[in-house]
């Protein structure tokens, strides 16, 4: 049995021993609970203090300063330098990529094609006649008149394609008296009304015409761009303009690119206007030749005119009309003070028809 005060001793003794344990504990749950406080109080501490601006380098390649004209004027802070960046090589980009595009040819060294009727005149200044008494004629025309024949257009060397053939320089382009530009070899000079087959032509009018007088000339513009080769050329009717032999007066330009797309023209410019518009497939149109049993028109030697022919204003590659008119002009001539263009590519493939307009050279 214990003694009561040696029982007394024990506790106090436990009491003595246990106290740092206790006091222990209480430090470390001090000190847990200031660390907590203090994460607390230091995390609060960043959330409401604006972290300062930081220069990053951009790891995209920089763009090399250009002016940007489509920026708008802007007095807002850009509070993100990186984005901001970034937005104006965008918009630098864009205006790289439109600077890039094909250019445009220059227009001031391309002839203007003007939306308006040059009106010219039968002025004979600067021109060269073609005497066409020693021209064989397979017709019946008086001595200085052509019935039906060819007259060659002296071209001085200068360059003309029709469909890849250089017609120019070979000097082998002529003026058929029934209304056309002939290209190459000459056709058979009776043939009056032009098939799609009969050789390369463009027609201006084809019919059975007469042709009574035509003079040329060469010019080059003044950018020393283009070569200009000019004919007028005055016909009439065989069978209607008896006595007025110039009852139609045609101004041709043919025009040569010398440099850049090297395009070609033929501007037709109408200074008398001949009362037939020459022959085509169109039905309403009679002629004194009459039509053939089956009802189709025919021309003066009986022969059936192309169906294909829809306009007596047409070109031809020598197979196949190209009817670049549509059926415009196979009613009625054009009229006097009128005028209308040709265009093509560099080797005189591509052919397209502009009504009422002239090249302004």
């Amino acid at each position: 049995m214990i003694h009561k005060n040696n029982k007394k001793h024990i506790e106090d003794e436990q009491i003595k021993v246990s106290n740092p344990k206790i006091i222990s504990s209480v430090i470390l749950i001090a000190l847990v609970i200031f660390a907590v406080f203090y994460f607390i109080n230091n995390s609060n501490k960043k959330t409401a203090t604006p972290e300062q601006p930081v220069t990053v380098s951009n790891p995209e390649p920089s763009s090399p300063t250009v002016p940007d004209s489509t920026t708008e004027a802007s007095t807002a802070t850009e509070t993100n330098p990186t984005t901001a960046t970034r937005n104006r090589t965008v918009r630098v980009s864009a205006v790289a990529s439109r600077d890039t595009k094909t250019p445009v040819p220059d227009p001031v060294a391309s002839p203007q094609i003007v939306n308006s009727d040059r009106t010219v005149s039968a002025d004979l200044t600067g021109l060269t006649q073609i005497d066409l008494t020693g021209i064989e004629d397979a017709g019946s025309a008086s001595p200085g008149l052509l019935d039906d024949g060819f007259i060659q257009i002296p071209m001085a060397g200068n360059s003309f394609n029709f469909f890849g053939t250089n017609y120019g320089t070979a000097d082998t382009v002529y003026w058929n008296s029934n209304n056309a530009l002939a290209f190459g070899s000459v056709f058979s000079p009776n043939t009056v009304s032009i098939s799609s087959d009969t050789a390369p032509a463009i027609l201006l009018g084809n019919y059975d015409r007469l042709t009574s007088d035509i003079y040329y000339s060469h010019s080059t513009s003044a950018d020393s761009n283009f070569n200009i080769t000019k004919i007028l050329v005055k016909f009439s009717d065989y069978y209607i303009d008896t006595s007025n032999l110039d009852a139609g007066i045609y101004q041709i330009r043919l025009i040569k690119e010398l440099s850049g797309e090297k395009r070609q023209w033929i501007e037709v410019s109408i200074i008398a206007s001949p009362p037939s518009p020459g022959y085509s497939n169109n039905l309403t149109v009679s002629y004194p030749s009459g039509s053939d049993a089956s009802g189709q028109p025919q021309d003066s030697n009986a022969l059936e005119i192309d169906a294909t022919k829809d306009s007596p204003y047409n070109i031809t590659d020598g197979v196949t009309f190209l009817n670049p008119l549509g059926t415009l002009y196979s009613t009625a001539s054009p009229t006097a003070g009128t005028s209308f263009i040709l265009q093509s590519d560099e080797l005189g493939d591509v052919w397209n028809f502009t009504n009422n307009a002239y090249v302004n050279l």
